[in-house]
């Protein structure tokens, strides 16, 4: 009984220090779009927002993250068909030890409807150092406690 209860208080130690090890990655049902940026100087990718609430767009450099600081100016277009629904455009200085950038929120339904085909173009008037990646994620909304 003892050699049991040693053993389980051991898998239990050893599995708490692999957990505190483990990185955070954005779950899939939440990420809505994860595109790398090509180097041409327009790109457009089809999304779709399946659920209303919040999202956020980030820049994540891809590869090496020790460079040099980059500035990137970029002009972020959601469109619906021809028509343009949410322009920003952002100016973001990544530092040589920065691997992204949160860039904007974006609200569905308000900034942009949900539950219909999408596309998001990302211009840029300036070469990209490294290639780059775009993320739009919906942020965990946690349903309100109703206290009787």
């Amino acid at each position: 009984m003892r050699d049991l209860l040693l053993g389980l208080l051991t898998t239990l130690l050893l599995a708490t220090t692999s957990l505190a090890e483990a990185k955070y990655y954005p779950p899939l049902d939440r990420l809505v779009l994860n595109e790398v940026v090509s180097t041409a100087p327009a790109s457009s990718y089809p999304f779709y927002l399946p659920k209303r609430g919040r999202y956020y767009a980030e820049i994540i450099r891809e590869g090496q993250t020790d460079t040099a600081p980059q500035t990137l100016n970029l002009i972020v277009r959601v469109m619906r068909d021809t028509t343009v629904l949410f322009e920003k455009h952002v100016q973001q200085t990544l530092a040589g030890d920065q691997p992204g950038a949160t860039l904007f929120w974006l609200n569905s339904p308000y900034d942009v409807p949900d539950r219909h085909e999408l596309t998001v173009t990302v211009a840029t008037d300036t070469p990209l150092a490294t290639p780059l990646r775009l993320q739009i994620t919906r942020k965990v909304e946690l349903l309100p406690l109703f206290v009787r």
